[in-house]
């Protein structure tokens, strides 16, 4: 009794076993299909479990992934509309490009260019002023940054008909574009040239110069017109207003008085938009009206 009941305790044990070995094998199985692998546990080919897919067009990129393999050197298949070479042409040489009909021949005679040119003369808009750590003024080029007058001036202004202001100890002068002293530093003051004459002082008194250095109106004069910020450093239109025993008039380039001093206060001539004629504002007892160049009083009131 007790080895039936032994023998039928380990064959339910054995079927146990079994049913558990089954079932971890199914359960194996149900997670190998799960996870789509199911061709492993049958030692499938790779080729089988990866079959090759065709991938789809892709539209080209600019930059490249550096580690997609390079492409196929083979030339592609020639198109068949394309026209065949003439066999009897011969084939263009890469490092002889053709010649342009249109370009001259060089001419053997003509001289190399010079690799160290003169300096050209500079346009006033490529000299700018710059200040040194010691507060001396010089310029230089706009463009290239380099210095083409030495800083040693006290005082120094943009250059405006190529020459430009310039003061050392308080003596006011003229230099040009290469640095070079054209009107001596011997002024009181100076300004900037205006229609080819610059107005400067000497004994407290104010005259012009012309761009040679020359006194053209000796320096007689207490006052004269000047409107920096409509950029009027003296004479407009060929006449400047000037100031003598506490009455204003007009003098030409040649210092021969035009307009007698007779007015409080003057402007600068200029030419009136709508009549054509070349105006002036003055101020006489209070009043302001405009003038011509032979003294006539305009109609039109609507000058500047």
């Amino acid at each position: 009794m007790t080895l039936k009941f032994r023998n039928a305790v380990n064959g339910a044990a054995n079927r146990n076993n079994a049913i558990i070995e089954i079932a971890d094998k199914l359960k194996s199985i149900l997670i190998l299909i799960a996870f789509g692998l199911l061709p492993f546990f049958f030692s499938c080919s790779s080729d089988t479990i990866f079959p090759d897919i065709e991938d789809p067009i892709e539209e080209p990129i600019d930059n490249p992934d550096p580690e997609d393999p390079e492409p196929d050197p083979v030339d592609p298949e020639p198109d068949p509309e394309d026209p065949e070479p003439d066999p009897e042409d011969p084939e263009p040489d890469p490092e002889d490009p053709e010649p342009d009909p249109e370009d001259p021949e060089p001419d053997p005679e003509d001289p190399e260019p010079d690799p160290d040119p003169e300096p050209e003369d500079y346009e006033v808009s490529d000299l700018v002023l710059f200040q040194d750590t010691k507060g001396k003024f010089g310029y230089k080029n706009s463009k290239t940054g380099n210095i083409v007058i030495e800083c040693k001036y006290n005082v120094a202004l943009d250059f405006r008909e190529d020459l430009a202001v310039v003061c050392i100890n308080m003596k006011y002068g003229f230099i040009d574009k290469m640095g070079n002293e054209v009107i001596p530093l011997k002024y009181n003051r100076c300004y900037s040239f205006s229609e080819g004459m610059a107005a400067m002082q000497l004994n407290n008194k104010w005259g012009f110069v012309d761009k040679t250095g020359k006194e053209v109106v000796s320096p007689k004069y207490d006052n004269f017109y000047f409107n920096l910020t409509k950029n009027i450093h003296g004479f407009s239109s060929d006449l400047v207003g000037v100031k003598l025993e506490n009455k204003w008039g007009f003098i030409d380039k040649q210092g021969v008085v035009v307009i007698p001093f007779m007015y409080d206060l003057v402007g600068n001539f200029y030419k009136h938009p709508g009549s054509g004629v070349f105006v002036a504002r003055v101020r006489l007892d209070n009043i302001s009206f405009c003038i011509d160049k032979n003294n006539q009083e305009e109609i039109s009131n609507d000058c500047q």
